[in-house]
């Protein structure tokens, strides 16, 4: 049996054949189709380089730290390694392995305040007496220089050495002294110089020891007894320095009699006396 032909495709029918296409489609028919412009090309800022994979960072070496006892000879100071005899600086640390550092010293106590200013006063005070004391020790010897010398007209002693005797203390030779003539320091014993008329006296200078070639026992501490023509008694008690020469300055008017008695010593001993190489007596005969 054969079958029918298939209907014509409208696909494949010319738009001018068909009747039924208007005038219109069959002009739309004829144009040519406008392809779409080409699209620009895309900037190269707006391109994300490529991402390289990571390498992998290969495992480090463990440092191993040097021993202390891999080299024998110098213990360095600072970390306490042990170095070759020949090194200049530590192997491990690297300090100069001879220049070892000083201990500190320690520190100084604090001082309060308080005690700071106790000090100064005192030391204050201590330069204003010997400001003071300087123009009056001064004062004393040109005052006992310009005095008359008071000689007395006899003098004597408790005890004496025969080679040294009482007068050589008021003679006014710094070659002569006068000695006790025994050991110890002389307590007790005394020196008496007497006027053969009055006195107004002004004061008196005390040279303790012998000459500078026979070393002897210096009186330490004098008793001065002063007496005048009335009777009357004076007293005082003279500290001298010793080998240096000390002034007494005091008024005593009408003074016949002066005894001085030894209380101490420096450098009193067995083999040693007691000498005075001088006394100096200042002051004018009464009635003057």
């Amino acid at each position: 049996m054969s079958q029918p032909p298939n209907p014509p495709d409208e696909t494949d029918r010319d738009p001018e054949d068909d009747p039924t296409t208007s005038a219109a489609d069959r002009a739309r028919a004829l144009l040519l189709p406008v392809s779409s412009p080409t699209p620009p090309p895309p900037s190269t800022e707006d391109v994300v380089p490529p991402v390289l994979p990571g390498r992998p960072e290969p495992p480090r070496p463990n440092a191993q730290a040097q021993r202390s006892d891999d080299e024998q000879g110098v213990t360095c100071w600072n970390c306490g390694f042990g170095n070759r005899t020949d090194r200049v600086f530590c192997r491990n640390c690297g300090v100069e392995l001879a220049r070892v550092p000083q201990a500190a010293p320690p520190p100084r106590p604090k001082r309060s305040r308080k005690g700071l200013f106790i000090a100064l006063g005192a030391l204050a005070a201590v330069i204003l007496l010997v400001l003071i004391a300087i123009p009056l020790v001064g004062l004393v010897r040109d005052q006992l220089a310009q005095s008359d010398r008071a000689t007395p007209a006899a003098a004597q002693a408790s005890v004496a050495d025969p080679g040294h005797p009482a007068q050589a203390a008021f003679d006014d030779n710094d070659k002569t002294w006068y000695g006790t003539g025994q050991g110890g320091d002389s307590r007790g014993q005394t020196l008496t110089a007497q006027f053969g008329q009055p006195v107004d006296f002004t004061g008196l200078r005390i040279v303790p020891g012998a000459t500078s070639k026979d070393e002897q026992a210096r009186p330490h501490q004098i008793e001065v007894v002063f007496t005048d023509a009335q009777g009357g008694r004076f007293r005082e008690v003279v500290t001298l320095d010793d080998y240096e020469a000390s002034f007494l300055r005091v008024r005593v008017d009408r003074l016949v009699r002066l005894d001085l008695t030894l209380a101490s010593a420096y450098g009193a001993g067995a083999g040693k006396q007691v000498a005075i190489r001088e006394v100096a007596l200042f002051g004018k005969p009464s009635g003057r």
